[in-house]
């Protein structure tokens, strides 16, 4: 192959991508400029497209075949960033030659079975059938590209290629720094200080009876249903700030210096703060409510620290999952798990604290955005849960 055609190929390769991000607003997932390989995403509510374009070529329908697999392969990888119940695909080949053989089968749509609904469709953009399969392509996206009329000369075919990487490289420098300025929005401040008050008063429970003593806890502060039916609801929130023994201590502190970090930065200080405490009384309402014996602990905030997690997946899905994701869903597993296996765990803290910490994610939203309704109906909704609990509570202990 001469030199002239592969600047041609990179030149349609180039001016595709750009012109579907510019004309039909994709959004550029991945460039690879040494292999000439895009992938583009467009979503809506119900699915989402991704596009794929290499310039490269196949000799036989084998080969080809294995290169369809590949790229299922990676859409399914990425299933968790895409909105919707199906995705399709166009997976577009940009060369000189077509297969030898019979590969025109594989131009029918081709289906994948998952729990979205995976559909690929292949557009095969050789010197023989250009236009055919351009036009097709174009038809199916109903895209508002001008179908270009003659090609420009070689030479300029070569600035419009370094044109075309430059303003694609800068569409991806500039929603990286965007990603990066969604996920670091604050730094944070009070989580450490927060973990050094709670070892600090784990210090003082050592050395005043012990962390595992009852009355030692009690008399710091511990949840005791009948001393806060005496008056003493400071001890929903003292309460979480006290650790029964160095493996409830670690363990709660490992995950507040994990989840803490990420919700500091995402939601910034002042949101932390106040999604920590709301949490802290959400849990402990629950276990005053629910569970009768003495307890103490933070995990109804770092439960929260979840939920408010959970709720950021929700407005920022694809960052969610091309960042923290997995890691947090395993350690919200590892927390579940080990709230089951051992016995004693207060799991009515655990999960009011974890839909506290959803609610008042959603009460105060996500920074430098807003959603005047759902911030309304999460408060009310928080405003609810308290008098209920309150009240509901009060009417459990009575009866004890």
């Amino acid at each position: 192959m001469g030199m002239t055609e592969q600047i041609t190929e990179q030149f349609n390769t180039y001016y595709l991508a750009y012109h579907l991000i510019h004309d039909d607003k994709f959004q550029l997932l991945h460039m690879d400029a040494k292999q000439n390989e895009l992938w583009l995403n467009k979503k809506d509510k119900k699915s989402s497209s991704i596009i794929r374009i290499i310039q490269q070529g196949f000799d036989w329908k084998n080969h080809l075949k294995k290169d369809i697999a590949s790229v299922f392969q990676r859409v399914e990888q990425m299933k968790n960033i895409l909105s919707g119940k199906s995705i399709q695909i166009y997976n577009i080949y940009i060369t000189k030659f077509p297969p030898v053989d019979s590969w025109e089968v594989l131009k029918k749509p081709m289906q994948l079975k998952s729990k979205k609904s995976l559909q690929m469709n292949i557009f095969y953009l050789s010197d023989q059938q250009f236009s055919e399969e351009y036009e097709r392509l174009l038809g199916m996206l109903n895209s508002q590209i001008n179908p270009k009329s003659e090609l420009p000369p070689a030479k300029e075919q070569k600035q419009w290629i370094s044109l075309y990487k430059y303003k694609l490289s800068s569409i991806l420098a500039a929603h990286k720094k965007n990603l990066s300025s969604i996920i670091n929005y604050g730094k944070p401040k009070l989580t450490n200080t927060i973990i050094f008050i709670n070892i600090f008063i784990f210090l003082l429970l050592s050395l005043n009876g012990g962390s595992t003593n009852i009355q030692t806890l009690i008399d710091f502060g511990a949840k005791e249903n009948s001393l806060i039916m005496n008056g003493e609801w400071w001890r929903l929130i003292t309460s979480a700030f006290l650790h029964i023994g160095m493996i409830h201590l670690l363990m709660n502190m490992i995950a507040l210096f994990y989840l803490g970090s990420i919700v500091e930065k995402t939601f910034g200080t002042v949101r932390f703060i106040v999604i920590y405490m709301f949490s802290i009384i959400g849990g402990s309402l629950i276990s005053f409510t629910f569970h009768t014996n003495v307890s103490a602990g933070a995990s109804g905030a770092i439960f929260g620290l979840f939920g408010a997690l959970l709720f950021f997946t929700i407005v920022y899905k694809q960052v969610f999952f091309k960042t923290m994701g997995k890691n947090l869903l395993l350690l919200l597993m590892i927390n579940i798990i080990f709230g089951i296996i051992f016995p004693g765990i207060d799991m009515g803290a655990h999960i009011g604290g974890l839909v506290t910490g959803f609610l008042t994610a959603g009460m105060l939203y996500v920074p430098n955005k807003k959603n005047i309704v759902l911030q309304f109906l999460s408060s009310l909704l928080i405003v609810i849960s308290i008098i209920f609990f309150v009240y509901f509570g009060i009417q459990m202990n009575t009866l004890i």
